[in-house]
């Protein structure tokens, strides 16, 4: 209740107190925090979420490893029903959320991790997080923008998400998830991203729906890569988190893409999750290079739209995770342990340290990769907001 004794309207207050506070920082000349300023902002954490995290002493908390593994997925399908097969393959557990009153049409999803065997010991039940949580641009219609919506496809879907509510097998055992890749395709997969960044040069940095498009797609190539090669979170975690940052558009926003020319990122993301090795190459470094310069293009877009604070913050990703990782891949004497240099770090303790200090880090430090703390109850509602 408030003070005059009406009640509470917890969102439409939230709303009112957001325009005040971003009001208040021009006229007093304070730092303006451009999450709220644009309504671009991620979400932060709860503080069950960071004690957990600090509980398990797991690397990062589980919602961002989540996000990762679902980006990754939602980046390289070309279906709705084959994103449920992949974050299903990957362990994560996975729902659908139906229209209200109804079975037949899903309008949604919440995913949880795969609890371990303490926590089923104890009877602990999974934490859901619907895909809003895990990102403004991880929303089913969002995703369906990317994706086939034909009307077989939507079958196939249909039966891929009740399978997946029974907790049941996935009905097709043969698909493209499931097939390897020639090594031999990341040079193919650098040259359609050197193509993509041509194409980006032409976008107007007005174009935000384009831009934030871009960056979702590169945040997932990212994902797939770490997904695929980092045990624990790594210097393509860190460059996922940062872009996935730059993807976040208001929930009601709704933007043309570039069609057929964002398949060039689908295309690299299927490379580095399928291909039957992961031993560096020149052209996995050459393929780096051109992810690379898809940052460049981001962060450039950010600063001709007056988002100096949010290109700094991408550029300083590529300074301290991505420059280092290109010259030992680009470098054939140490490309082979081109990967494994941050987990001597991690045995150090010196990564998980920095995790818990961009748990705890506010919105609007320049450095940080990830959203500060929100200081409101942990929700298991796992439903899309």
């Amino acid at each position: 209740m408030r003070g005059d004794g009406t009640k509470v309207s917890l969102r439409r207050d939230y709303v009112r107190a957001q325009t005040a506070a971003n009001m208040l920082e021009h006229r007093y000349g304070s730092t303006v925090l451009n999450s709220r300023e644009q309504d671009r902002g991620v979400r932060g954490l709860e503080p069950a979420e960071i004690e957990t995290t600090r509980r398990t002493g797991a690397p990062e908390p589980v919602r961002y490893t989540l996000e990762r593994k679902v980006r990754a997925a939602a980046t390289v399908s070309k279906t709705e029903a084959e994103f449920v097969r992949r974050v299903c393959a990957d362990g994560v557990l996975i729902r659908p959320r139906y229209d209200r009153g109804t079975t037949g049409t899903v309008v949604g999803y919440s995913v949880a991790a795969t609890p371990a065997r303490g926590d089923r010991a104890t009877g602990t039940a999974p934490v859901w997080y619907g895909g809003g949580r895990l990102s403004k641009d991880l929303t089913l219609p969002r995703l369906r923008d990317e994706w086939d919506t034909s009307a077989p496809a939507n079958e196939a879907a249909a039966q891929e998400w009740r399978a997946a509510r029974q907790r049941s097998a996935v009905t097709v055992g043969n698909g493209r998830e499931r097939a390897g890749l020639d090594p031999a395709m990341y040079a193919r997969a650098a040259a359609d991203m050197d193509r993509w960044n041509t194409y980006l040069a032409s976008v107007p940095t007005s174009d935000r729906a384009q831009w934030t498009r871009a960056a979702g797609r590169a945040s997932g190539v990212f994902a797939a890569w770490s997904a695929r090669i980092e045990s624990t979170p790594g210097p393509l975690a860190a460059a996922s988190a940062s872009l996935a940052q730059s993807a976040q558009t208001p929930a009601h926003t709704r933007g043309e893409g570039a069609g057929a020319r964002m398949t060039a990122a689908a295309g690299a993301a299927l490379v580095l999750l399928q291909a039957t090795t992961t031993d560096p190459t020149a052209a996995m470094a050459l393929l780096l290079h051109q992810l690379m310069r898809t940052l460049d293009a981001v962060a450039a877009a950010h600063r001709a739209a007056g988002e100096a604070d949010r290109a700094a913050q991408l550029v300083d990703v590529r300074a301290r995770h991505l420059d280092a990782l290109h010259t030992r891949l680009a470098n054939p004497m140490t490309a082979a342990s081109a990967f494994e240099v941050h987990h001597e770090s991690v045995r150090r303790g010196q990564l998980r340290d920095a995790a818990t200090v961009s748990i705890a880090a506010p919105e609007s430090a320049g450095r940080s990769t990830r959203p500060g703390v929100r200081r409101t109850q942990h929700d298991r509602s796992g439903r899309e907001r």
